[in-house]
C-alpha cells in the first residue's frame, strides 16, 4: 500500500474519530442537562417543603399560645364554678336552715294561738 492511500485511510479513521467524539459531547451534554434539570425539581421541591414546615411552625406557635391562653381562661372558670357550687351549698344549708326555722316559728305561733 502506498502512503497515500494510508494517509487517505488515516483521514478517513480521523474524520470518523471527530464524528464519534462529537456524538460523545452531545450525549454527555444532554445527560447533563438532564441532570441540571432533574437537579432543579428536586431543589424546587425542596424549597416548597421548607416554606410549608415554616408555615407549620408558625401555625403550631399560634396554636400554642392560643391553647394557652383558653387554658388560662378554663382555669379561671373552672374556679367560678367551684366557687359557685360552694356558694350555692351554702345558701342551699342557710335557706333549709331558715326554712326549718320559719316552719318551727310557724308550728310555736299555731300553738300559741290554738293553745295546744
Amino acid at each position: 500500500m502506498n502512503i497515500e492511500a494510508m494517509l487517505a485511510e488515516m483521514r478517513v479513521e480521523l474524520k470518523y474519530m471527530r464524528e464519534d467524539l462529537a456524538e460523545m459531547k452531545e450525549e454527555q451534554n444532554a445527560r447533563q442537562d438532564k441532570a441540571d434539570e432533574s437537579r432543579a425539581r428536586v431543589h424546587q421541591r425542596l424549597d416548597v417543603m421548607t416554606e410549608r414546615v415554616g408555615a407549620l411552625e408558625g401555625s403550631h406557635k399560634s396554636v400554642t399560645a392560643t391553647v394557652t391562653d383558653m387554658k388560662q381562661v378554663t382555669d379561671e372558670v373552672r374556679r367560678w364554678k367551684i366557687m359557685g357550687m360552694t356558694s350555692l351549698s351554702i345558701a342551699g344549708v342557710g335557706a333549709a336552715a331558715m326554712g326549718v326555722t320559719f316552719s318551727d316559728g310557724i308550728k310555736w305561733l299555731l300553738k300559741s294561738i290554738l293553745g295546744r
